[in-house]
């Protein structure tokens, strides 16, 4: 695939594209100007320098449309995780128990037989901490609070931390990329009558992927597990009792994370091993960041509250990232994607009391990209991905029936997200990633030509639909599986010096 990327020089595709008479220095146009350095130190750009074509919105305002009047709380034991979830879709205790059977051996017919599905591809995968359900999961440490084992300020005879919102939120962000994360950004979720607050889930999940195997398919309708439920009371600090998650109703900031994932591993082969194991690092990955910040907070004075369990989250990932700037929305209504790395990179919500200052919402052309690129959904094995020109209010109706998984109140392209799980179900391989994958979004951004694209994507839509079809051209997407073990990669499987400039890092 190199010849793509070294066969055409810069000016030479802006010529094809008719823009070389705007010259290649147009970056200057949009480049901050400072004049002196107290002005550079107090300017975002100094903490997180992005691209000039990334463009900061207003708070609360980003390229996807909300309306907080019809938002809700929304309940995450009605994701499609569940199996009440999808037999209330199904729709009959036969048709469910003929899937929950298919779904109950699906996993050992490629086991040890095919690419991707060898036992190194297995025992990779189990280590990668996919397999949340093993008796003693490398994930069973999350917690609402953390370990609670670091000194508190006034157990060290301390005051407790003080600094502006700005100072707090470089140092947060130092911390958290020290950790591990990407990178993070911050939504102010306000006081217990707020907008943002909204997001906050009514209740967790009670387990990380209920799926029909695991239950007692006899019972019909399945039971919507009681899992805990989230409140948010008059009280300081939050706890959680095993069964309810006590959250003080406070002002509170939202600290979304980003975490990198092997843009290779995701395209060894739709639903192999080495893919799943590529998908899962992250839960691993934020088990370690999590904790760190959980102790970290409660080092200066203030709480950070967290997953309580498994992939028990307070808030949607999605919309966290997407408020904080981190992403734009995709095509794909599960998937949201990064101006730096596109489509494969794992996003989680964090809480705190700590006053830091929110990050803009952007504009990077992505989600306007999405109207006119089609990749993802013709990649769809059940069609389950919108092929609408617009996007839209109104919310999918699986199976013909009223929606209960989706929370209304947000324009956008939805997928049907029954059935997608649904084919998760009874596919042998037991996913499938083909969406992200093939994203056109998910290419190496080392090399100069895809930098120019997004910078075009961005100012010029006009091209959008060429670059599609650039994509299609040229073959990005699913690999051969046994390709993975013979690559040379950076630890992790992707790089992660992407939004590092000090240090002689990306100079």
């Amino acid at each position: 695939m190199s010849k793509f990327h070294s066969t055409m020089s810069r000016r030479d595709f802006m010529k094809r594209l008719g823009m070389a008479s705007a010259g290649m220095g147009s970056s200057t146009l949009f480049s901050p100007v400072f004049h002196d350095l107290d002005e550079l130190i107090s300017s975002e750009a100094a903490e997180w320098e992005r691209p000039w074509w990334v463009k900061q919105r207003e708070i609360d305002n980003p390229t996807i449309d909300f309306d907080w009047s019809r938002i809700e709380r929304g309940d995450q034991r009605l994701t499609l995780f569940f199996p009440y979830v999808l037999a209330y879709y199904w729709g009959g205790a036969d048709e469910y128990r003929r899937v929950a059977a298919i779904a109950a051996d699906k996993d050992i017919q490629p086991r040890g037989k095919e690419p991707g599905f060898y036992l190194k591809d297995l025992s990779l995968a189990n280590a990668s901490a996919w397999n949340v359900f093993a008796p003693k999961s490398l994930m069973a440490s999350f917690s609402l609070v953390g370990p609670q084992s670091a000194p508190t300020p006034e157990q060290m005879g301390l005051p407790k931390w003080q600094g502006t919102p700005e100072e707090a939120a470089r140092m947060l962000r130092r911390a958290a990329i020290f950790f591990g994360a990407q990178q993070v950004g911050f939504t102010e979720l306000g006081p217990g009558g707020s907008d943002a607050r909204k997001l906050i889930w009514t209740h967790t999940m009670g387990i990380a992927w209920a799926n029909p195997k695991y239950i007692d398919n006899s019972t019909w309708p399945p039971p919507l597990e009681e899992a805990w439920k989230i409140n948010m009371e008059d009280i300081d600090p939050g706890y959680d009792d095993g069964k309810v998650v006590h959250l003080p109703n406070k002002p509170l900031w939202d600290i979304s994370v980003m975490i990198g994932m092997s843009r290779e591993m995701w395209r060894a082969g739709n639903g192999t091993k080495i893919q799943r194991a590529g998908a899962g690092a992250r839960y691993r990955q934020m088990q370690v960041i999590q904790g760190c910040m959980q102790e970290f907070l409660r080092g200066l004075g203030y709480q950070c509250y967290g997953y309580a369990r498994d992939l028990s989250g307070l808030m949607p990932a999605g919309a966290s990232a997407i408020l904080s700037g981190l992403t734009e929305q995709g095509r794909h209504s599960d998937s949201t994607i990064s101006p730096e790395m596109g489509s494969i990179a794992g996003y989680f919500s964090l809480l705190t009391d700590l006053e830091v200052a929110p990050t803009n919402p952007i504009d990077a052309g992505i989600f306007r990209f999405c109207h006119t690129c089609y990749k993802c959904a013709n990649e769809c094995p059940t069609q389950a991905i919108s092929h609408d020109t617009e996007p839209s209010w109104d919310l999918p109706t699986p199976y013909g029936k009223p929606n209960i998984n989706n929370t209304p109140g947000k324009k956008m392209f939805y997928t049907d997200l029954a059935k997608c799980l649904t084919y998760w179900e009874v596919t042998p391989y037991g996913v499938c990633f083909n969406c992200r994958a093939t994203c056109t979004f998910n290419v190496n951004t080392a090399s100069s030509i895809h930098k120019l694209v997004k910078m075009t994507t961005s100012t010029t839509p006009l091209f959008n639909g060429f670059f599609y079809q650039m994509g299609k051209t040229f073959g990005y997407g699913i690999k051969e599986p046994e390709e993975w073990w013979d690559m040379s990669l950076p630890s992790y499987g992707f790089d992660t010096t992407g939004f590092a400039r000090s240090g002689g890092y990306n100079r």
